[in-house]
């Protein structure tokens, strides 16, 4: 990788030099003059010979970040940054060595450049610095290197220069803030998918098979309520079981036209990458088998049966061959990728915008073949400006004008349309939730552990 290293004279300079440009004009007055310039002269330019050796040997210097994991969008954060000084900087002691902020599309800094307190020695050691940032933007960004300002002991020189940076690469999510249970409630109500599963389980319960206790939550099996403890803890509370393993999850991601463009910032894309890859993450620490594939008109990427995270490389890399493409996506193409990925009944969340109505004809005409065989669920992003309860919970009836109106009534409109879908997708036996950009991931999250606890007697 090829580094750039500059080094320029300051302000500084100049204006000593043009003071001594002045005793050289006295000069033409008085012969003394003249031998106090030579003077001055030689000096400044020693002066400069030896504060120029005691720049920094940015060849010895190299960084390595720890950036904050799981930065959520909007949120406040520390990178945390060493310097290691591998080579003898003793000479450099006394100057000021600064880091430049660098422009990132994910983050912003408070400051566009941080002072590095060092203590430059003979041996070699370590300096470590914390900037703090704010996430502005979701998606992967990778930072291979940084730029350091390096003033001189008497502030003659710069040396401008850039260092390798190690491990400079994170993600930005979305908000995984918790949202009240009874927006969840609103969102799953009436859908009978919740309360059918994959799994079966014995009719007499085993003790073996007994975990633990909790609050009851909506759709929990009323049959398991814990009748002592709910009297001793003066709530519901009921009765978990041990979870049967090897459940299979098949993510599906729709790259057609329907997720180009942007909510605020970030690009509708990320916000389904995240939700991908945090479900593939629960899945796994659940000791479930994930499997995944994106399409179009074709099939763009694939992955079958993974058990380690490390196989959604692509996925939190932002691989290129998950880009959204400007056409229609083909429906079609679902029965045969599942039967490839899945051979034998599996929960299978589909994300997709399905507040289109092309998507919604497609997604009609197809998911009874699917729902015969697989558990279906399909992911929706709302945009919060179009999401009816969002706008009510801000609505102000005293300040609504005539502009407003026509945006409540059109809200009004989309949410029918959005319920009937909903209405039909549990008519042919598939799920479906959609959630705003501040619910989206614990909403998805909420889902999945909601169907891999449900169960079918």
């Amino acid at each position: 990788m090829k580094l750039k290293k500059e080094t320029f004279l300051n302000d500084r300079v100049f204006a000593w030099g043009a003071i001594i440009q002045c005793v050289g004009v006295l000069s033409f007055i008085a012969i003394e003059f003249f031998y106090f310039y030579l003077l001055f002269l030689l000096a400044f330019l020693m002066f400069l010979l030896f504060d120029r050796k005691k720049l920094l040997n940015s060849a010895g210097v190299s960084a390595i970040m720890r950036p904050p994991s799981n930065l959520e969008l909007g949120s406040f954060g520390e990178l945390e940054i060493t310097f290691q000084f591998s080579v003898d900087q003793s000479h450099a002691a006394r100057t000021l060595l600064e880091l430049k902020t660098p422009h990132l599309e994910t983050m912003e800094f408070e400051s566009d450049r941080f002072l590095i307190e060092h203590k430059l020695e003979k041996r070699a050691h370590q300096s470590q610095l914390s900037l703090k940032c704010h996430a502005k933007k979701l998606g992967y960004e990778k930072l291979q290197k940084l730029t350091l300002l390096n003033r001189s002991l008497f502030r003659f020189w710069t040396l401008e220069c850039e260092v390798i940076l190690n491990q400079g690469s994170w993600r930005i999510i979305p908000t995984r803030k918790k949202i009240p249970e009874e927006r969840y409630i609103e969102i799953i109500r009436g859908q009978k998918i919740f309360h059918q599963g994959t799994r079966k389980q014995m009719r007499g319960q085993n003790a073996e098979q007994f975990y633990t206790v909790r609050k009851f939550q909506y759709a929990d099996p009323i049959k398991h309520i814990d009748h002592k403890k709910t009297a001793k803890y003066q709530v519901p509370m009921t009765r978990l079981f041990e979870s049967f393993y090897e459940h299979h999850l098949v993510i599906g991601l729709d790259l057609g036209r329907s997720l180009l463009g942007q909510l605020g910032n970030s690009s509708k894309k990320d916000y389904y990458l995240s939700a991908a890859l945090s479900l593939a993450e629960s899945a796994l620490r659940s000791r479930d088998k994930v499997s995944f594939f994106g399409f179009s008109q074709k099939l763009h990427s694939q992955i079958i049966g993974a058990k380690h995270l490390n196989d959604f490389l692509p996925l939190h890399l932002g691989s290129s061959e998950l880009d959204a493409v400007n056409v229609e996506p083909n429906y079609e193409l679902l029965p045969e990728v599942l039967s490839r990925c899945a051979s034998t009944r599996s929960l299978v969340v589909l994300f997709t915008d399905a507040t289109r109505p092309s998507v919604q004809r497609s997604l009609e005409k197809i998911m009874p073949y699917i729902a015969r065989k697989h558990l279906v669920l399909v992911a929706t992003l709302l945009d919060e400006q179009f999401s009816l309860l969002h706008s009510l919970d801000t609505l102000d009836l005293e300040k609504m004008n005539k502009q407003q109106l026509p945006k409540q009534i059109y809200n009004y409109y989309l949410h029918g349309l959005n319920e009937e879908f909903k209405a039909q997708m549990n008519y042919q036996g598939c799920g479906y939730v959609g959630a705003t950009e501040s619910e989206w991931l614990n909403v998805i999250q909420r889902v999945y552990a909601h169907l891999r606890l449900s169960t079918s007697l």
